[in-house]
């Protein structure tokens, strides 16, 4: 039985999940105050009032999905910690095993991550900006900050796109340094101008956007075809359904409302324990046992 949904220690283990974790808890709050106080201000200056508040309640909106979905996959237990497990290996189910490091008979799907030190429950991937990994209970948390993400990403490089080549002007090799080397620039001292720390934000957004877009991508595939990236590479698809009803196991029954709201309660339609297998083979089925 869980006993709490909330993890205990959510500080990163590792030096390089720390780092990007404090890189995007910094970035994300720096590029929503550079949007609503300096480039929409100057973009919608020609534009009726009401446009400029809607934007301003369009980015904020943004905002909070974005961090409250990330704060929901950091956050949430998705280990085998605060579940009762059986004490010996159910009769008739299939991928059932006993990890050696946790010291328990773990269920299918579930692996074990040697960063988190525990198995994880239906895992995905360990993920380097959350300092933990992607499983069965915050997956909807890590699609739905991914998305959000990509939705801010693109509307801020469109808008930063012509805010800073309106500053700049001209196409030219200085220029463009500029924009592909935007740090090295300010902290060797060659430029610290506002415009430079604008060009910075800019090409944090484009590089942003093309990185999000390829973890997008692969997790909608992921999430439609009902498997993980481990059983997409192996090919078992033995718990695959139709495409709603894999939408449902990772976003739960009020998919449609977690799409907008990050704080609200979306049951998940199975416990991360128990699996209903729909496509059977023996070779997937032994493919599953490694999990």
């Amino acid at each position: 039985m869980d006993k709490s949904p909330w993890r205990k220690n959510f500080i990163p283990r590792v030096m390089s999940d720390i780092g990007a974790v404090v890189f995007l808890f910094a970035m994300i709050p720096a590029v929503y105050i550079f949007e609503i106080g300096v480039v929409f201000p100057i973009f919608f200056k020609d534009s009726p009032s009401w446009l400029l508040y809607f934007h301003n309640v369009l980015g904020t909106f943004a905002l909070i999905n974005v961090l409250g979905n990330y704060i929901g996959c950091v956050m949430v237990e998705t280990s085998i910690r605060n579940v009762m497990m059986p004490a010996q290996i159910p009769e008739n189910n299939a991928g059932w095993f006993v990890c050696a490091s946790c010291e328990s008979i773990v269920p299918p799907r579930s692996r074990h991550c040697y960063i988190c030190r525990t198995c994880i429950l239906k895992k995905e991937h360990h993920c380097v900006f959350t300092g933990y990994c992607v499983g069965h209970k915050n997956h909807r948390y890590f699609i739905l900050f991914l998305t959000y993400m990509w939705i801010s990403t693109l509307y801020a490089s469109y808008l930063n796109h012509h805010f800073v080549w309106s500053l700049i002007g001209e196409v030219t090799w200085k220029h463009l340094i500029r924009i592909i080397m935007p740090a090295a620039v300010i902290v060797l001292g060659f430029d610290a101008s506002l415009t430079q720390v604008y060009i910075f934000f800019y090409s944090v957004t484009i590089v942003g956007l093309m990185f999000v877009s390829v973890l997008l991508y692969q997790q909608i595939q992921l999430v439609i075809t009902g498997v993980t990236t481990r059983e997409k590479s192996m090919k078992v698809r033995i718990y695959s359904r139709n495409k709603m009803e894999n939408v449902k196991e990772v976003l739960g029954e009020k998919w449609y409302l977690a799409m907008f709201i990050p704080f609200i309660e979306s049951k998940l339609p199975r416990d991360g324990v128990f699996w209903d297998r729909w496509i059977i083979s023996d070779k997937a089925l032994d493919d599953n046992k490694s999990f």
